[in-house]
């Protein structure tokens, strides 16, 4: 599809504006944001703080260490975009992130959501 493919004036914007600090950083035609590295990282500390660091799914407190980026909409690479708060191509405003617990926290909502276990690999010796 057209609006899957990368938009290189878009994409040269935001380097001009240092929006993006990974080569692989990209904004497609659509307008959804893919972040690579670096970029993930600061998306990850902006949701955390506009979270206020609660989780999204049962509201208790998740630290930057025991919480989780989450993708709302997840599955194939397209729909894993990094757009939060974002204005796109048609008018929406669209997010596709939020805060979580993480996988390895206390709380269960990440492993819930996506029905996996913990297996812990430390033994008693």
């Amino acid at each position: 599809m057209i609006a899957n493919q990368k938009d290189k004036q878009a994409t040269k914007a935001a380097w001009k504006r240092a929006d993006f600090l990974d080569q692989r950083s990209y904004i497609t035609m659509a307008g959804h944001v893919f972040l690579f590295g670096q970029d993930v990282s600061q998306m990850r500390v902006q949701v955390a703080l506009d979270a206020m660091f609660k989780c999204a799914i049962c509201g208790e407190y998740a630290s930057l260490y025991f919480g989780n980026l989450e993708h709302i909409a997840s599955g194939r690479k397209m729909n894993r975009c990094f757009c939060y708060k974002r204005t796109l191509a048609d008018g929406t405003v669209h997010t596709n992130l939020r805060w979580t617990h993480g996988m390895f926290s206390h709380y269960s909502c990440h492993r819930d959501i996506h029905n996996r276990e913990v297996k812990w690999t430390r033994k008693s010796t």
